[in-house]
């Protein structure tokens, strides 16, 4: 009984310090607004306005009520947006605190899953502390769109706690019992993101890890606890390619990256893991996942490596040396410590959805890290643990001890004011876009900074950001339709009809340059040819409310 009491009194110590050390970091990122696509997601999205929208959350891409479109299927993302709007409206106060809560309860799940799998307390609680507050997860939690990683990462965690629990339970009711809760949690982790498709090998590494803890069960017994798990991953996969498909729509079948040979991307994956990269215009370094983890400096959201031209540049073949030595290290740890094995294991196991075998539209990101970062923090811990456990000459031991512990406290605050610091660049628009300008140079930055200035309407400074857009990347259908609606509201009419032209000549189904260049036809007297355009708009967006609205009109 004095045990229980002992563990349960332990939990309750991690779970308030993590509560309060999360809080503690993100309190001033509490009062932001609305950034970038939360837009789309939040603020324009009928969706989650109203709960006779509840079935297309359930049947319609991510973006769609926000008449955009994504390959995205996660209504459980949505459904919590949902239950924010109805909460809050579109106050973003509340949509904050939800990420700063569910990051929080993320934190303990590390802290629980850690201590069944391990029974190590201080392992386990400082993992989850290094996590709660490590600057790498602000692209998850400071930005509100982020959330579809801390909630799929909530329900895995989930998932694999009671899948422990059931594993060491005493009667059969009782697995049965734990094993159906954690069953559940698998598909409302797929609907919330796709990396969930991975529970499955969470679960195989969880039982290699703690085998030797359980009683010797046959191969059928083993193969029997992944089967429905497997079969609900083969439903899901089925839908997935079938009834929820949405990459067949136009925008996003034209991916350049499907055109690059699967060994090049796995080849520059591998660089994005254990490279960097001198950033070709900035001149910044870009650390790979493992040294942002390490030492999360110069973090922005335009990050990326340069695609692998052929298989025997240098500095990609380094990086593949680094990640195969890495996994050797991996197996080599599997005799030798569990918890560096399962460290290495998980973080390699975690980062695969992302690894480019399936072409994304980009190749790295900070919050693809929210989960994967979960094994390296658990290797540090181990190593700083241990290094208290070393006895020195008995004149050095308090020294080593103090030294130890002083370097874990600075490590510890750098940490939560790097945080603190990064919340600020994702307060609005103007400062994340800024923020991000000095680390890229992109088309994309420029263009969504052209955006900001323009709803502030320092239209001067709009226009500029635009033109420094299409000076890297002419191509830019969205830029071109900014520039003609700037036009268009200086009554610079045929300057607008030829900007929204080169929209539609780079992209051919873009609903919103047809209804813009259909708004310029009407007031030049074009009646029947804005008709055209109107029309075109719906056609290929049916949900274009603007287009429909202004055919009923003149009709």
């Amino acid at each position: 009984m004095k045990k229980t009491l002992s563990i349960f009194h332990l939990h309750n110590i991690a779970l308030f310090a993590l509560l309060f050390t999360t809080f503690f970091v993100y309190l001033n990122s509490l009062t932001h607004s609305f950034v970038w696509d939360d837009e789309i997601l939040i603020t324009h999205n009928r969706f989650i306005q109203n709960f006779q929208y509840l079935p297309d959350l359930f049947t319609q891409n991510l973006f769609k009520g926000g008449d955009s479109q994504s390959n995205f299927w996660r209504p459980f993302q949505l459904l919590t947006y949902l239950i924010n709007y109805k909460l809050s409206e579109l106050h973003p106060f509340g949509f904050h605190l939800f990420n700063t809560l569910l990051h929080s309860f993320v934190s303990f799940l590390v802290y629980l899953y850690l201590f069944l799998l391990f029974r190590r307390f201080e392992i386990a609680f400082l993992t989850s502390l290094i996590y709660s507050i490590h600057p790498i997860h602000t692209e998850a939690i400071a930005y509100i769109s982020g959330r579809a990683d801390s909630l799929a990462s909530f329900f895995i965690l989930l998932s694999l706690y009671f899948y422990i629990l059931s594993t060491h339970a005493k009667t059969f009711r009782q697995s049965i019992g734990f094993y159906s809760l954690s069953f559940l949690c698998f598909p409302l982790a797929l609907m919330s993101k796709e990396m969930a498709i991975l529970l499955p090998l969470y679960m195989i590494l969880t039982d290699v890890v703690t085998f030797q803890d359980q009683e010797k069960k046959s191969m059928f017994h083993l193969v029997g606890r992944y089967l429905p798990m497997l079969m609900l991953l083969a439903i899901y996969i089925i839908l997935r390619k079938t009834t929820l498909d949405f990459s067949k729509i136009p925008l996003l079948e034209d991916n350049p990256v499907r055109h690059i040979p699967l060994l090049l991307r796995l080849l520059t994956f591998s660089r994005s893991v254990m490279g960097w990269m001198i950033h070709p215009v900035t001149h910044h370094l870009d650390l790979g996942y493992l040294g942002l983890l390490l030492f999360p400096i110069n973090l922005h959201m335009e990050r990326g490596m340069i695609y692998a031209k052929t298989l025997f540049e240098y500095p990609y073949l380094l990086s593949l040396n680094a990640f195969l030595i890495l996994i050797i290290f991996t197996f080599y740890f599997y005799s030798k410590s569990k918890i560096k094995f399962f460290g290495l294991a998980f973080f390699i196991i975690a980062l695969l959805p992302f690894s480019d075998i399936i072409p994304l539209n980009a190749n790295m990101a900070e919050h693809w890290l929210y989960l994967p970062s979960i094994g390296i923090f658990l290797i540090l811990s181990d190593i700083f643990v241990s290094t208290l456990k070393i006895k020195p000459h008995p004149i050095f031991r308090n020294f080593s001890k103090y030294t130890a512990l002083t370097f874990m406290a600075i490590y510890l605050i750098s940490l939560g004011t790097l945080t603190i610091l990064r919340n600020k660049d994702w307060k609005n628009n103007i400062s994340i876009w800024e923020s991000t300008a000095r680390f890229s140079d992109s088309s994309h930055l420029h263009g969504n900074l052209g955006v900001a200035y323009g709803r502030l309407k320092d239209f001067d400074r709009s226009k500029e950001e635009f033109l420094k857009a299409i000076q890297i990347q002419f191509n830019y259908p969205e830029v071109h339709n900014n520039l003609g609606l700037l036009h268009y509201h200086e009554g610079n009419f045929s300057q607008a009809e030829k900007e929204f032209n080169l929209a539609l000549q780079f992209n051919p189904n873009y609903a919103n340059a047809y209804s813009n260049l259909g708004d310029v036809l009407y007031l030049e007297g074009s009646i029947e040819e804005a008709k055209k355009m109107w029309k075109k708009a719906v056609e290929i967006n049916p949900d274009h409310t603007e287009a429909k609205r202004k055919l009923g009109k003149i009709q």
